[in-house]
């Protein structure tokens, strides 16, 4: 909990990231769409979500 704010703040970075290339796969960066609107910046993309929890999988955990 001590590191969260470094944390979220490497979690929005990369959310960034990825909207900004998904919007670019999607040809959004040369057509318009309002959907997917120009994000540059960290405190854009916040402005577009919030950030509730984070669940991490279990991968080798199995039931019985």
């Amino acid at each position: 909990m001590k590191n969260w704010n470094k944390l979220q703040q490497n979690f929005v970075q990369k959310l960034l990231e990825y909207y900004q290339q998904t919007r670019y796969e999607l040809g959004y960066d040369i057509a318009f769409n309002e959907n997917y609107p120009l994000v540059e910046t960290t405190d854009q993309i916040l402005e577009m979500i919030e950030l509730d929890r984070i669940v991490v999988p279990y991968g080798n955990i199995r039931k019985g």
